[in-house]
Formats: structure tokens, C-alpha cells, sequence
């Protein structure tokens, strides 16, 4: 009985360790891309907003765009240079990101966010390539946020799976009252 308890006890280690290990949090350490959906109104723009402002805060490398200040028809990472007027390249804007997250060893993270407010057959076009580039920057990560069901528009079943992907459940059929609390 003493060894059939330690069994089940050290089985019970084991299932919270992989229980841990298949989580999407554990899995995007091990990734430099993740793909955040969620369906309108649960909060994905206001959580991407606290993970910048929180690493901003602790001097960790982040940029936040949001997906529909980003021009039609221009490739992201172009459209993100234009906007923010850090690099010239996009090559240059990547690099200067991975020698931040050199600097402070850690990740340096580019947010985009709502990209399904923006060009999507751009961002469709663009995703093979994006995923590509990113692999030459592992200290640099690349976090999307897409409205749910968009991301079918975007994502092909490839692109899809070089994203660790998590659902951000938000306020789960609270979603008015959250944001009349919010607007309050």
C-alpha cells in the first residue's frame, strides 16, 4: 500500500508537470510566434496592453502596434517601420530588436494587435515570410492577436502551425457588463 501511494503520488507529479508542459504558455518560451484569439469584446487588446506596460515598465523591449494603423497592401513589417519610423527595414528593425533582447537577455517582443482589423490578404500573404524571418531572430518574438473567426481568413492551415495558439477567454458571457464597467 506504502508503494501504490508514493506511485500515484509521484503519477500525480507527473500528470501537473505535462500538464504544464502542453500548456501554451510553456510552449511559447520554447517559440518565438503566438497567436492570441479570442471573440469580439473579451479583452485581448486590453491584455496585450497590460504585458506591454508591464514589460515596458520592468525596461524590456516591446512595441505594441495595433493591426489597423498599418497601411493596405504593405507587407507588416514594412507598414510597421512606416508607422513607428524605428527602422528603414524591415531587416533593420529585426536586428534591433535582436540586440535588445541580447542586451537585456531576454526576448524582445513586436504586438500586433487586432491583426483582422487590418489588410488581411496582406497579412495572409505576408504570414510564410513573416515566420521565416522570425526564425533567423530568436531573441526577438512576434505576438498577433486576431478576432475569432478572421483568423480563418488569415491563417492557412501551414501559417497556422507555426504559431503557438491561445484562446483568451476574457470575461466568458460577461462581456457587456466588463466593458460598461470599463467605459465607466
Amino acid at each position: 500500500q506504502s508503494d501504490t501511494h508514493r506511485v500515484r503520488r509521484f503519477m500525480t507529479l507527473v500528470r501537473s508537470v505535462l500538464a504544464f508542459t502542453d500548456a501554451a504558455s510553456c510552449q511559447a518560451m520554447a517559440s518565438n510566434r503566438l497567436l492570441m484569439l479570442g471573440r469580439w469584446g473579451t479583452g485581448k487588446t486590453h491584455s496585450l496592453c497590460d504585458v506591454a506596460e508591464r514589460r515596458m515598465s520592468s525596461r524590456l523591449p516591446t512595441l505594441l502596434c495595433l493591426g489597423q494603423q498599418l497601411p493596405v497592401g504593405v507587407e507588416p513589417l514594412e507598414g510597421i517601420c512606416h508607422i513607428t519610423g524605428l527602422a528603414t527595414t524591415p531587416e533593420r528593425l529585426l536586428r534591433g530588436l535582436q540586440r535588445m533582447g541580447e542586451q537585456r537577455n531576454c526576448r524582445a517582443l513586436l504586438i500586433v494587435d487586432a491583426i483582422n482589423e487590418g489588410d488581411r490578404t496582406t497579412w495572409k500573404r505576408a504570414l510564410p515570410a513573416l515566420c521565416r524571418q522570425f526564425n533567423q531572430y530568436p531573441n526577438v518574438g512576434l505576438v498577433l492577436s486576431c478576432r475569432e473567426p478572421f483568423n480563418n481568413q488569415i491563417f492557412g492551415r501551414r501559417a497556422a502551425q507555426q504559431f503557438v495558439t491561445m484562446y483568451h477567454q476574457g470575461f466568458a458571457e460577461r462581456e457587456f457588463d466588463a466593458q460598461l464597467s470599463f467605459f465607466d
